[in-house]
C-alpha cells in the first residue's frame, strides 16, 4: 500500500486522548452582553525611559542562553516532490522539486550546507520514474549528501493499520530500497514514519493498541529487513508530540525500544505541535532525555501553510524560538515540508523559496544582555540591555521588542500578557525601555529581538532573532492545579478532574447545553488575583458565564458576571476589581450560550 503520509494526520488532542466533547448549534435567543471582563489597560510605552532613574531596588542578572556552533548539526532536507492529489492531500508538492538535482541549479550555497537529503517513500516506491531517480541519485552523489528516505514500517492487517500513517512494512521499504539501489544509490538514513504514535496511542478508525513491547518488535524486525540490503544505514524514528501528550511518553518508549531489542533507536525527530504553548519546553525535555541516552535528537521545523512567505517566516520563527529562547541545541535540523507550501524550492536567492531556508539558518546568532531595575516608590520597571553579535559587536539601530506576562505555576496555557514595550538599539547595541505601571504580582520579561536580513543574494546575511527571559516579583501559584472538581452534569469519559489537570488536551464536558457548572474546591481560604479559563467550545458564540466564589462560612457569592463571544481554544481572562478575598472554592456557570458546557483548562492564581 502506499504511505499515509502526515498531511493526512494533523490530530485534534480529541482524536489523540478520547475527549468526548459533542456540540451542535442551536437557534436560541442570546440576549446583548455587557462585557464584565477588566483586563489591565496597555501601558503607555516609551522607546527611552519615562521615569525618573531613582536607586534601584532590585536587579535581577542576565541569564547566559545556550549558543551552539551551526557547524556541529546535522541539516535535513525533505521538500515534498509533486504527487498525484489525493484525500487529505489537494496539492501536488513543490513544482520545481526535480529541477534541484541539475549541475547547474541555483542552490549551490543551500546544498554545500547539507547533509542529509530526505525521499518520502511513497513518491520513490510509486510516483518517482526511473530516469528521476537516477538523477537524484547522481547529483546526491556529486554533492557529497547523503540520501535519506521516510518509511512506514508497520505492516497493516485486516483487523487494524489500514489507511493509517506510519503502516505500510518492510514489503514498501524493499520496494523503496530496490528502485533505489536500481538508480545506483544507497540509503544512508531511514526516517520510521511515527510508528509508535500510530500503532500505540492513536485512537482512531483502525487503530491498533499495540503495545509498546508490540511496536518494538515490529520496528526492529523492519529495521532488520532493511539492513540486509543496505547494512549501514542508520534507522532513526520520528514522532508526532501533540498538544496533550507528554514528552514522557517517548522517553519510555525509547527506553522500551532499548529492552526489547538490546539496541536504541539511532535518532529522535520530533514532528511538533506548533500550536501546542508548551511545544518548546517539551521539546527541551526530550533533548536533554535524548542527550543522556546518546541519541541524536531532531526537530523538524516547518510552517504554517498559507502562503509560501508565511510558511518561510513562521518556520524560521520556530527555529528562534526553540534554539535561541528555550536554548534548545538540536543534533538533527530537518527543514521539511508535507504542505501545498513552499511552492517552490529555487532559486536560493528568492525570499519565498524553501533552499532560501535554509540559507537563513547560517546567519549570525544575536545575544540580548539585559537587566530590569525596579525603582522605589512605583510599580514600574526599566529594562537595561545591549544587542550584540555572537563576536561581541554591537547590533545597531536594530528594534527591540518587551512582552510582560504575569508569572505564576503551574500552567499550561499562553502567557498572560499584561504590557508591551518598544525601543531601538543605540550605536553601541544599548537600549533601555521602561513600563510606567504594573499589575501588584509577580511578572515574566520576555525581551524579543526579531532578527534582520541584510542584503545577500542567498539570504544568509543578517541576524538571528534572540529572546530574554528576566523576572521581576515572586511568581504567583495555580491554586486549582490538580485540586478537587465537581459538576452539575458530566458526559461519561470528561471528568471534571481534566479542568484542573494542567493537560489542555483533556477537557470536562458537562455533556449538555447551559445551565450547567464545575466547582474547584480550593485547600484554604485564599485571595484570589485572576482567573484564567480555558474554552472547549463548538460553535462559537456569544455565551455568559457566572463567576461564583465560596466563602470560608460556607456561602456562595456571585463575584461576576462575564459576557464575552467565545470560540475553541479562547483563553479567557477575568481580572476582579479587587481581588476577591477569603474563597474555599471557585464555581465557573454557563448560564447561556450556543454549545455544550466543557472546558479545557482553569486556572485560579494567587499572588
Amino acid at each position: 500500500m502506499q504511505d499515509n503520509y502526515r498531511w493526512k494526520n494533523r490530530f485534534l488532542p480529541g482524536i489523540l486522548l478520547l475527549v468526548f466533547l459533542s456540540s451542535c448549534s442551536i437557534n436560541q435567543p442570546v440576549g446583548e452582553l455587557s462585557p464584565t471582563i477588566t483586563i489591565p489597560p496597555t501601558m503607555a510605552v516609551a522607546p527611552s525611559p519615562t521615569l525618573a532613574p531613582p536607586a534601584p531596588t532590585t536587579v535581577f542578572p542576565p541569564s547566559t542562553p545556550v549558543v551552539v556552533p551551526v557547524a556541529q548539526r546535522f541539516i535535513w532536507f525533505a521538500p515534498l516532490p509533486p504527487m498525484p492529489q489525493s484525500e487529505g492531500r489537494p496539492f501536488t508538492g513543490s513544482d520545481d522539486f526535480i529541477e534541484l538535482f541539475s549541475p547547474d541549479a541555483a542552490w549551490g550555497i543551500a546544498s554545500s550546507r547539507l547533509n542529509v537529503f530526505k525521499l518520502y517513500g511513497e513518491w520513490v516506491a510509486y510516483h518517482a520514474t526511473d530516469e528521476d531517480l537516477g538523477r537524484v541519485v547522481a547529483d546526491l552523489g556529486q554533492r557529497g549528501i547523503a540520501l535519506g528516505v521516510e518509511a512506514g514500517p508497520l505492516l497493516p492487517s485486516d483487523k487494524c493499520g489500514e489507511g493509517i500513517e506510519g503502516f505500510a512494512g518492510l514489503g514498501e521499504g524493499l520496494l523503496i530500497a530496490r528502485r533505489i539501489q536500481e538508480a545506483g544509490g544507497r540509503i544512508d538514513f531511514i526516517a520510521l514514519d511515527e510508528p509508535y504514535f500510530f500503532a500505540h496511542i492513536y485512537e482512531g478508525p483502525n487503530a491498533c493498541n499495540w503495545t509498546a513491547e508490540q511496536v518494538a518488535l515490529a520496528v526492529n524486525e523492519f529495521a532488520r529487513g532493511m539492513l540486509s540490503v543496505f547494512p549501514t544505514a542508520v534507522i532513526g524514528d520520528i514522532e508526532p508530540l501533540p498538544l496533550g501528550l507528554p514528552a514522557e511518553e517517548y522517553m519510555q518508549w525509547m527506553d522500551t525500544y532499548r529492552q526489547v531489542t538490546g539496541n536504541d533507536l539511532e535518532f529522535l525527530h520530533l514532528d511538533l505541535d506548533y500550536q501546542d504553548p508548551t511545544w518548546s519546553v517539551k521539546a527541551f525535555q526530550l533533548e536533554e532525555f535524548c542527550r543522556s541516552r546518546g541519541i541524536p535528537f531532531g526537530i523538524i521545523y516547518n510552517g504554517e501553510d498559507t502562503s509560501d512567505i508565511d510558511w518561510i517566516n513562521s518556520a524560521w520563527e520556530r527555529a528562534g524560538i526553540y534554539e535561541q529562547r528555550e536554548g534548545g541545541h538540536p543534533d538533527h535540523v530537518v527543514f521539511q515540508s508535507w504542505n501545498d507550501h513552499p511552492d517552490f524550492v529555487l532559486p536560493e536567492n528568492e525570499p519565498t523559496s524553501f533552499t532560501h531556508l535554509v540559507n537563513r539558518y547560517f546567519r549570525s546568532r544575536s545575544l540580548i544582555q539585559a537587566e530590569i531595575l525596579a525603582p522605589e516608590g512605583t510599580q514600574g520597571l526599566i529594562i537595561n540591555g545591549k544587542l550584540v553579535q555572537e563576536t561581541g559587536q554591537p547590533i545597531p539601530n536594530a528594534p527591540i521588542l518587551g512582552s510582560i506576562n504575569l508569572a505564576y505555576a503551574p500552567s499550561s496555557m499562553p502567557p498572560l500578557l499584561v504590557a508591551e514595550v518598544q525601543g531601538t538599539t543605540q550605536a553601541l547595541g544599548e537600549f533601555s525601555m521602561s513600563i510606567a505601571s504594573l499589575p501588584g504580582l509577580g511578572t515574566e520579561v520576555l525581551i524579543h529581538y526579531p532578527g534582520s536580513e541584510s542584503n545577500s543574494p542567498q539570504g544568509d546575511s543578517g541576524y538571528w532573532p534572540d529572546y530574554h527571559r528576566l523576572s521581576a516579583g515572586a511568581a504567583g501559584h495555580n491554586i486549582a492545579y490538580q485540586r478537587p472538581a465537581v459538576a452539575s452534569a458530566t458526559l461519561e469519559g470528561s471528568d471534571p478532574a481534566y479542568a484542573v489537570d494542567g493537560n489542555p488536551g483533556t477537557s470536562w464536558s458537562a455533556g449538555d447545553f447551559p445551565q450547567n457548572f464545575v466547582e474547584i474546591s480550593l485547600e484554604k481560604a485564599s485571595s484570589i488575583a485572576v482567573l484564567r479559563l480555558w474554552a472547549d467550545q463548538s460553535p462559537a458564540g456569544k455565551t455568559i458565564y457566572w463567576i461564583w466564589g465560596k466563602d470560608s462560612q460556607g456561602v456562595f457569592h456571585l463575584l461576576q458576571e462575564v459576557g464575552i463571544v467565545s470560540d475553541n481554544w479562547d483563553v479567557i481572562d477575568v481580572w476582579p476589581e479587587t481581588a476577591w478575598n477569603d474563597l474555599v472554592a471557585m464555581r465557573i456557570e454557563t448560564v447561556q450560550g450556543p454549545s455544550w458546557v466543557a472546558w479545557r483548562e482553569i486556572e485560579i492564581i494567587t499572588p
